[in-house]
């Protein structure tokens, strides 16, 4: 070999060493700069390295990690388990895993996102990341969009059930009753002079009487009876596993009496009565919308004829 070839062979090694080198200080530079926690893991779950931010999010002392089995350190078993299964996937498929998991950690209680990338024939890279601020957000959204959804089926200005969630009890009330054989009763109630009371006194004093009214119907029925507004002056209430007709007539003359002697309106006095009309499954209906509509329809004859059933 030549002097000339030596020389361009070590200038080629030295220009080697030297982009290895380069290569490893961005690839440090990267490392460092990635805010999430970095492990080496071989295929057996065995802690080979570890980068941290912050070691409070550790759950072993950092002196401890490395030589440790994921299968020894203080890790819920099922943590354990999906973590050694990542493992596998990873190399067996060269494709990344991904699962979230929660842990006690000098922070407290938290929630991380765990990505296990193939990083040789016999290990792994686990990319951890704190998830917990994501995870409370999208608890707090979840409950409040239940909070809307539940909000939704009420009525804003009486607090009752409204239309359709009224639909979606009596419709549960009657397949219970169809597989107990019992009764349903559909009581309609439509309150009489209350087109005079906004007509007169302006629809704030005419809000609170409906609300007074919402809560007559309620102190005159039993806890687990069902009541909503169905738009307007008219409210629905919904008894189950009712002995016959009369005990439903019983609890409309009570609602209606109750109606009569709470709502009131002064100078000059206007007396509010309630016109309640009575629907029965199975006798006048065998569902949800031909009980209301049975019982809507008796609630007007009840009007015309200005008794209560």
């Amino acid at each position: 070999m030549t002097p000339e070839t030596l020389a361009k062979l070590l200038e080629s090694r030295d220009h080697a060493i030297d982009e290895l080198a380069r290569s490893e200080a961005r690839l440090r530079a990267l490392v460092e700069a990635i805010p999430d926690l970095l492990f080496r893991v071989s295929a057996n779950g065995t802690f080979l390295d570890f980068k941290t931010p912050d070691e409070a999010q550790l759950a072993v002392p950092p002196d401890r990690i490395i030589g440790t089995n994921l299968a020894e350190g203080p890790f819920p078993p099922a943590l354990v388990r999906r973590g050694l299964s990542a493992i596998s996937d990873a190399i067996a498929n060269d494709h990344p895993q991904t699962f979230q998991y929660e842990l006690e950690v000098p922070l407290g209680k938290r929630h991380f996102e765990c990505r296990v990338v193939r990083s040789g024939l016999d290990e792994c890279v686990f990319i951890v990341r704190d998830v917990t601020d994501r995870v409370q957000a999208d608890a707090a959204l979840e409950a409040g969009l239940e909070r809307l959804r539940e909000s939704a089926r009420h009525d804003r200005l009486t607090g009752l059930l409204d239309r359709e969630a009224v639909r979606t009890m009596l419709d549960l009330a009657v397949r219970s009753a169809e597989r107990r054989r019992t009764s349903v009763a559909v009581l309609f109630i439509d309150l009489d002079g209350f087109k005079e009371v906004n007509d007169r006194c302006g629809h704030l004093v005419g809000d609170a009487v409906l609300s007074e009214a919402a809560s007559t119907i309620q102190a005159a029925i039993r806890s687990r009876d069902v009541v909503g507004r169905m738009g307007g002056d008219e409210f629905a209430v919904v008894l189950e596993d009712i002995k016959g007709p009369d005990e439903a007539r019983a609890v409309g003359r009570k609602i209606a009496e109750s109606i009569a002697a709470d709502a009131v309106v002064d100078d000059p006095p206007i007396r509010l009565t309630a016109s309640v009309g009575l629907a029965l499954y199975p006798e006048d209906g065998a569902d949800a919308p031909s009980l209301l509509d049975a019982a809507d329809r008796a609630m007007y004859e009840a009007k015309r004829a200005r008794v209560a059933p």
